[in-house]
């Protein structure tokens, strides 16, 4: 059995109206978050971007390396998520659902392969099984 791990994030305020997300990671560079240089109307939504962020990340990684690992060519790969709001019972808008779509462009020869890995990641990654069911979460592997 793995040890349990712990990873952690700091969100600070630096200066009067800007925030800097560190990631503590060296894979991660630290993220300022500038709110007043982007018009107020598009404001709303950033975070969102950032929870949709680590399950599609997550999810593509997965596929990749197992892909990789397989002995898979892969010409390109880019998956993309979208999040959805809606009001959970409390009247309260929260993330409902993401929807994960991972497009995957291979050699002929890899499509076995590619078949083989999307059965393997039916189950999602440890981020998608770890918002769920709290949040939906659907995935679409389309080879192009």
């Amino acid at each position: 059995m793995r040890k349990e791990e712990h990873q952690s994030v700091d969100f600070e305020l630096v200066g009067d109206t800007k925030f800097k997300i560190s990631y503590n990671s060296p894979l991660f560079e630290d993220h300022l978050l500038d709110y007043p240089s982007i018009p107020e109307k598009e404001r709303p939504g950033q975070m969102r971007r950032l929870l949709c962020a680590a399950p599609v990340g997550c999810f593509t990684g997965t596929i990749y390396f197992a892909l990789e690992s397989r002995g898979a060519r892969i010409k390109s790969l880019k998956g993309t998520g979208v999040a959805s709001t809606g009001k959970n019972n409390g009247s309260l808008t929260k993330v409902k659902k993401i929807d994960i779509r991972v497009e995957v462009d291979i050699d002929d020869e890899d499509s076995e392969i590619l078949e083989k890995v999307k059965k393997i990641v039916e189950k999602g990654c440890l981020i998608t099984r770890s918002i769920s069911p709290s949040i939906t979460v659907t995935h679409t592997i389309v080879r192009i």
